[in-house]
């Protein structure tokens, strides 16, 4: 593989970065897309190429990548600038003012025409409707399983492929609630910034503890470590304006990447020879997904992913009959078999970029860009519409990281269903709120502000 190809894709983005910030007038949600571009994709191929390109034990992904792709990874070239230059054209394309309903929209969020009390009690309300819904969907859940402690053991036993499938349980579908609690974690965080209470610390420690057996449950490096980012995030963003300080910023990657490697080691996770060829087992899949489907994709998806999304918040037993997830796809082209047949164990994510070319081809590339640059500039005038500085702050960061940060690489609308399905429910109980809220003049005794 040419060395050139990661550095110059970095370089792109980060062009495509400079040039949306001049005509935005400040960093966006598209911003932190271009960033984790040419991170993501960028520093995934030059690491590769740098350490790996001919370690035949660095793993299956960059092997197959090295000996059958490598001299025709320039394509990725052309594709990037289309791609970045679609989502460049789609944020630039957006107008509030055309959108009657997203204006709507931010201003419900906005709570406009509300005190500030009651508005913070609604968020209260919010946060412990979450943490509740969390908590009681888990144990309705878990249960099939023995409780909350037995259930660990199924579910290591399931990552590690010591078992096909987990046992039946009728309350399958509740397995997303425990990811209310990430929110509810979040939205006391943000309001102990606002004003120190002890009430608020010991939701909060409830809400973070109950977080941490979820994902503890899950075995996701990722959702590990995106979940502690968001906390970190806060300080990276200034709460004036939502705009990164880079120095922190940069320290912040460095600490990720760091943190990567021991909450693998935590969950006893397969651990590697050393950070680098980690990164790079984590990182290769876009490119070898897109260069694999380039060549033996042969036929579409005629745009089925655009608009499926909502159908991965119903119960599987919904849709599971009736849709292939692009991942399914992607991990048979990859591997000839999707995961659970043949004993194959493995299921590759599917990239924006791969998941772009299996629904329109080329013509992809074009259409997903402009639709991904326009959404997220949408979904950033929503989050700056949200009135209380710190929770705006904190809700920013979750979306600049669960939303913009992994869609590069986790694109599959099945990954971004499970990402916002927290922040529908946020959202639904939200609106929900405005008929039952807490009365804060009960709390403000003993309190002291902290800001």
């Amino acid at each position: 593989m040419n060395s050139y190809i990661g550095p110059v894709v970095l370089l792109m983005a980060v062009t495509f970065l400079l040039l949306h910030k001049k005509l935005a007038g400040k960093y966006t949600l598209v911003s932190w897309f271009f960033i984790s571009y040419g991170v993501m994709i960028g520093l995934g191929l030059a690491i590769t190429n740098i350490f790996f390109k001919d370690n035949i034990e660095a793993g299956y992904l960059i092997t197959q990548f090295s000996k059958n792709y490598s001299s025709d990874a320039w394509i990725y070239l052309p594709i990037s600038f289309a791609f970045l230059l679609s989502v460049f054209l789609g944020a630039c394309a957006f107008d509030k003012s055309k959108w009657v309903l997203i204006t709507k929209f931010a201003d419900s969020i906005a709570v406009k025409g509300s005190t500030e009390n009651r508005v913070v009690g609604r968020y209260y309300f919010t946060a412990i409707s979450l943490l509740f819904m969390s908590v009681a969907g888990y144990w309705l859940y878990v249960q099939a399983y023995g409780g909350f402690i037995p259930y660990i053991a199924y579910s290591g036993a399931l990552r590690a492929g010591a078992m096909d499938e987990l046992p039946p349980n009728p309350f399958s579908f509740l397995i997303a609630f425990g990811s209310f609690s990430f929110i509810a974690s979040f939205l006391f965080y943000s309001l102990l910034l606002r004003k120190f209470r002890i009430i608020t610390l010991v939701l909060f420690l409830a809400a973070f503890s109950f977080s941490i057996y979820v994902l503890f449950s899950w075995l996701g490096r990722i959702a590990f470590l995106f979940y502690f980012m968001v906390f970190f995030m806060v300080s990276v963003i200034r709460k004036d304006d939502l705009q990164p300080k880079i120095l922190q910023l940069f320290v912040l990657i460095i600490g990720a990447l760091s943190l990567l490697v021991i909450v693998g080691a935590l969950l006893g996770r397969k651990t590697h020879s050393g950070i680098f060829q980690m990164l790079s087992l984590e990182l290769i899949f876009p490119v070898s997904s897109l260069m694999n489907a380039l060549e033996k994709n042969e036929s579409f998806r005629m745009g089925i992913d655009f608009f499926t999304l909502p159908v991965y918040w119903l119960p599987q037993r919904f849709w599971a009959d009736y849709l292939v997830s692009a991942d399914a796809v992607n991990t048979k082209l990859l591997f000839g078999v999707v995961k659970g047949d043949a004993g194959n164990t493995n299921s590759v994510p599917t990239d924006i970029l791969t998941l772009s070319y299996l629904n329109l081809g080329y013509l992809g590339f074009v259409f997903f860009g402009v639709f991904t640059g326009y959404v997220l500039t949408a979904v950033d005038f929503i989050c700056r519409s949200i009135r209380i500085v710190s929770v705006r702050l904190v809700v920013y960061a979750y979306m600049a990281l669960y939303l913009s940060v992994l869609m590069p690489i986790y694109a599959d609308p099945s990954h971004i269903a499970g990402r916002l399905f927290p922040i529908v429910g946020f959202l639904l109980v939200m609106y929900f709120s405005k008929f039952c809220t807490i009365d804060m003049a009960r709390l403000k005794k003993g309190c002291y502000v902290r800001d």
